[in-house]
């Protein structure tokens, strides 16, 4: 759970509930509204665009809420701003990567469940709301972790993909990545089969 969060007395009850029903998920995720426009959505459930941009997308963000998205179902990942795991999925996967410290690491996590034969659910009866977070409000922190991650998720799962994509030349990922100021050094560093230390810096080399 986020610390920028205003939860209510089902927040964790819905997503139990949910959890004692479905044996096969192993992670489960509230609706959360915006802090300033409660009538407004951020999240309602997640999914990733593996090929072309190569993005995560929050289902419903900007839409005020209708009741459009109030249907227990399973999505591809749930953010880690409201998060239930269940104990024997972190036994099966581990816990969240810290690689990735700020951005993705949550859908990094969802995807190794979800290949792990773990399903994950979004459930709307469990709500709050989310507050502006610092990085939002630092939009140049918010794109460097935003790039840098995507690239990681990237070579953790795509390993072939962002290897064509940093051989394809510098202009066409930045085309393809949708990010202006995506640093060429650290293609370079992924098609050589290294990756991004803590620190944001290419080191080590891909098993």
């Amino acid at each position: 759970l986020n610390n920028d969060t205003i939860v209510n007395p089902t927040t964790l009850r819905a997503l139990v509930d949910a959890a004692s029903v479905h044996p096969r998920a192993g992670m489960f995720g509230s609706k959360i509204h915006c802090r300033d426009r409660p009538d407004t959505i951020w999240f309602a459930g997640g999914f990733v665009q593996w090929h072309g941009l190569h993005g995560s997308h929050h289902r419903g963000m900007g839409e005020i809420d209708r009741g459009q998205y109030d249907r227990v179902e399973e999505v591809e990942y749930i953010t880690g701003c409201s998060l239930l795991v269940r104990v024997a999925t972190l036994r099966d996967i581990g816990p969240m990567s810290e690689d990735y410290f700020l951005y993705w690491e949550d859908v990094d996590w969802c995807t190794r469940a979800r290949l792990a034969g773990w399903q994950c659910l979004y459930v709307p009866q469990s709500t709050l709301v989310h507050k502006v977070t610092p990085t939002e409000r630092q939009p140049e922190i918010k794109r460097r972790y935003e790039m840098r991650n995507r690239l990681l998720g990237l070579a953790a799962h795509l390993d072939q993909d962002i290897v064509h994509l940093a051989q394809a030349g510098f202009g066409h990922a930045q085309q393809v990545l949708g990010v202006a100021d995506v640093a060429q050094g650290d293609l370079q560093a992924f098609a050589a089969g290294q990756h991004f230390g803590g620190d944001g810096v290419a080191s080590g080399v891909v098993a």
